[in-house]
C-alpha cells in the first residue's frame, strides 16, 4: 500500500503539468475577440505569468519526487526540505 502512494503523487503532478500547459491557450481562445481591450490583455498576461510560475513549481516537485523514487536520495538536503515545500495551488488559474 505504501508503494502506491508515491506513484499516485507523481501521477497527480503530471496531471497538473498537463493542466498548466493547456490553460493559457484556452484562456486566450476564450477572450480572442476582446484582445484590443487593455484590461483583457493585462488579465491574460497575469494569468499567463501565474500559470508559468505554477508550471515551474509543479515541474520541480515532480522532478524531485521522481528523483527520490529512483535514487532514494533527496535533491534538497533534508533539513531544508520543509522550507522548500511550500504549497501553491496545484491547479491552473483563469480557466
Amino acid at each position: 500500500m505504501s508503494n502506491s502512494k508515491p506513484n499516485f503523487k507523481i501521477g497527480l503532478k503530471i496531471n497538473d503539468l498537463v493542466q498548466f500547459t493547456i490553460s493559457p491557450p484556452l484562456m486566450a481562445e476564450k477572450h480572442f475577440e476582446y484582445l484590443m481591450n487593455p484590461f483583457v490583455m493585462v488579465s491574460l498576461m497575469y494569468c499567463l505569468s501565474v500559470n508559468v510560475t505554477g508550471f515551474v513549481h509543479v515541474g520541480f516537485q515532480a522532478y524531485t519526487l521522481a528523483y527520490h523514487l529512483i535514487t532514494k536520495k533527496h535533491v534538497i538536503s533534508p533539513p531544508w526540505i520543509r522550507l522548500s515545500s511550500f504549497h501553491m495551488p496545484s491547479h491552473p488559474i483563469c480557466l
